[in-house]
């Protein structure tokens, strides 16, 4: 009889690690396949109308998704680039940090193209074409930084890309939440952060003209205008949040991402 019990005992632990392995094997691992399986999102407005913050977890996987549509606020991000600090423990510190490059980083690449970016045109308009410049940007890839050590994220797992549809600049980005969950002061209520910082021409930094127009000296690339993005007279409020740093702190439940698509 204890035979009989021991034989059913190490069946039963045998089919546990198969079932394991395979719920391990069947995790997400890339943008495409958790985007496949997880198509709810938690939204919010942030920096400024038409831009847009999403995020979504399955537990294992956190996915962070930064749209807009404004021209100008897409050639600031472009130009100076963008750092993503994510808090699990609610506050506002800066651990944890996704950063994204910028124009700056992929200069030697973009000179080769600068003619055809600046004078370009997209679908017809009078729009230079960005596209070579956010390929660039997508292929150099970005960098998690925890506590000042860090990793190039995995390429499958970071992607910069142009929505053709309807103009939207994408920032797409999957992360392990395995260390992230091993705070000592884990809330449940977590921060997300965006930092960009503000136009320096005196250090190769873009200058913001008054119609929201964008040029980087060392690379000629300008903002297009467009009605779309064209800053009227009286839109201060941008003129002015172009030029200065951008720092905004996001709080958000991470149950309730967690559970969106249960």
């Amino acid at each position: 009889m204890w035979k009989s019990i021991f034989f059913m005992l190490v069946f039963v632990l045998f089919e546990s690690n198969v079932l394991k392995a395979e719920e391990k094997q069947n995790l997400p691992t890339d943008l495409t396949t958790f985007v496949s399986k997880n198509k709810k999102c938690w939204v919010r407005n942030v920096i400024y109308e038409g831009t847009n913050l999403l995020l979504c977890s399955d537990g294992c996987h956190l996915f962070v998704q930064l749209q807009t549509i404004h021209p100008a606020i897409q050639m600031r991000l472009l130009m100076q680039g963008v750092t993503i600090y994510i808090d699990p423990t609610g506050k506002k510190k800066e651990k944890y940090a996704v950063i994204i490059p910028s124009a700056s980083d992929v200069k030697d690449k973009m000179k080769p193209m600068q003619s055809s970016q600046v004078g370009g045109s997209v679908n017809g308009n009078k729009r230079p074409d960005i596209r070579p410049l956010v390929n660039c940007l997508s292929a150099y890839g970005a960098v998690f930084d925890v506590n000042g050590r860090s990793s190039l994220i995995p390429q499958n797992n970071f992607s910069i890309y142009i929505d053709e549809k309807n103009g939207n600049l994408i920032y797409s980005v999957l992360l392990p939440v395995e260390q992230l969950l091993k705070e000592k002061k884990l809330s449940e209520q977590w921060r997300l952060g965006i930092y960009t910082e503000g136009g320096r021409p005196d250090r190769g930094g873009p200058e913001f003209d008054r119609e929201g127009g964008a040029h980087l000296r060392e690379q000629g690339a300008r903002q297009p205008k467009s009605p779309r993005g064209q800053l009227k007279e009286s839109d201060e409020d941008l003129r002015g949040l172009l030029k200065k740093d951008i720092e905004e702190w996001i709080p958000f439940s991470f149950s309730t991402i967690c559970s969106l698509n249960e």
